[in-house]
């Protein structure tokens, strides 16, 4: 049964004009020969060639392009061996910012020394010994303030700053030994042990028997550690005004295991209000007795100025024991402005003596009883405007002893 064809084409005339076609062009075309299969082959080499190529360098350049973005200062983190094939690459944290290095105030575990003055008054401290034949204990002691007793150590003055340059703060305290109206002064620096007690690291300075006498209120401490210390050559008293002393600043520091002095002079000048009076005198002789059992003795004293200023009110005074004497005519009791007496204690007050100058004068000095003394002291001073005793530069050669006989 034949086929329906909706088309309206005649299939047998199709079949026989594809086999006319197909026998035209079989005459044209040439099949392929060796030449063409080896471009063929030699093309498609250089296909697979640039494709490893390609393949490669995306592999190589991706992680770089990635440690780029990271950041240009991070070095590459070291990946694992190759196998021959691609592998995952880690993930990778970005590095972070280094923050900036915050300024340390202290070194770990160095205790803050920072003491208050309450805390000072309240604890017992062990101070740098105080100078010989002070009246001062320097063993478990209490600082006093304000009102103080011979022999108390009062707190002057407090200081802070760090004199170690360890990062923690220390106090620097001036502390005073009464004795009368003046005594020994100290500059001593505190801190804390690890347990929290206070302790002293040392003494940063303190007055002496000659100057420096005296340490003023001033104590600083400067950013650097440096303690800086006012130092007086004369301690104010006994008729001295403070207005008349020397003053010097001086610098200390701290090398680890003491203070040394690191800035200022090591020295004080001649002060030129200081009185420098000298006194010697020979044996007192007594000769026989008078009619009334009395005996009269003579001694020459020689009296020397050595200073820059003017003695304005010099006096000499006897000291005759036992008994006493009496004054009685003689050159020296004439040169005298005022002769008086008082126990055993005999006074001649002088006329002003000039710097530099030297005064010699014989006195006479009759018995009280039919016995002479058996000892006696003469000391040649200067009055101040006060009436008191001023202050003698090296008072040691201001008394002379008499030898009775």
């Amino acid at each position: 049964m034949a086929d329906h064809n909706d088309t309206g084409y005649d299939a047998g005339a199709l079949d026989a004009a594809f086999v006319a076609f197909r026998t035209e062009l079989s005459g044209r075309v040439s099949p392929p020969g060796p030449d063409a299969v080896r471009h063929t082959v030699r093309r498609r080499r250089r296909v697979a060639i640039t494709t490893g190529l390609a393949v490669a360098l995306v592999l190589v350049l991706a992680p770089v392009a990635g440690y780029a973005a990271l950041g240009r200062n991070s070095p590459p983190p070291t990946g694992p061996a190759s196998t021959g094939r691609p592998t995952p690459s880690p993930t990778v944290a970005p590095t972070p910012t280094a923050a900036p290095t915050p300024t340390v105030s202290a070194t770990p575990g160095v205790p803050d020394g920072r003491i208050s003055r309450a805390q000072l008054l309240g604890a017992r401290l062990d101070l740098p010994a105080w100078p010989a034949r002070s009246p001062c204990e320097n063993s478990r002691v209490r600082l006093t303030e304000e009102t103080a007793r011979d022999g108390d150590n009062l707190l002057v003055a407090l200081a802070y700053g760090d004199v170690d340059r360890d990062g923690a703060t220390e106090t620097v305290a001036t502390v005073h030994c009464v004795v009368g109206t003046h005594g020994p002064r100290q500059v001593v620096a505190f801190d804390r042990d690890e347990s929290g007690r206070i302790v002293a690291m040392g003494r940063v300075t303190r007055t002496e028997q000659g100057p420096p006498e005296w340490i003023f209120d001033d104590v600083e401490v400067r950013p650097d550690g440096l303690v800086r210390v006012q130092l007086g050559d004369i301690a104010p008293g006994g008729g001295w005004d403070v207005a008349w002393t020397l003053r010097q600043w001086r610098g200390y520091t701290w090398d680890g295991k003491r203070f040394v002095q690191s800035e200022g002079e090591r020295g004080f000048p001649e002060n030129p209000r200081r009185m420098s009076l000298a006194v010697t005198a020979t044996d007192l002789v007594y000769g026989a007795a008078d009619d009334a059992g009395q005996r009269t003795g003579a001694v020459t004293v020689t009296m020397n100025n050595l200073g820059e200023l003017t003695a304005e009110r010099p006096r000499l005074v006897f000291t005759l024991s036992p008994g006493g004497g009496q004054a009685t005519a003689s050159p020296g009791w004439y040169a005298c402005q005022k002769v008086s007496t008082e126990g055993e204690k005999l006074y001649c007050d002088l006329p002003p003596m000039a710097p530099r100058t030297e005064r010699k004068l014989t006195f006479h000095i009759l018995t009280t009883g039919t016995e002479p003394p058996t000892r006696g002291t003469v000391a040649f001073q200067t009055l101040d405007d006060k009436g008191g005793v001023a202050v003698d530069f090296g008072d040691w050669d201001n008394r002379a002893t008499l030898t009775v006989r």
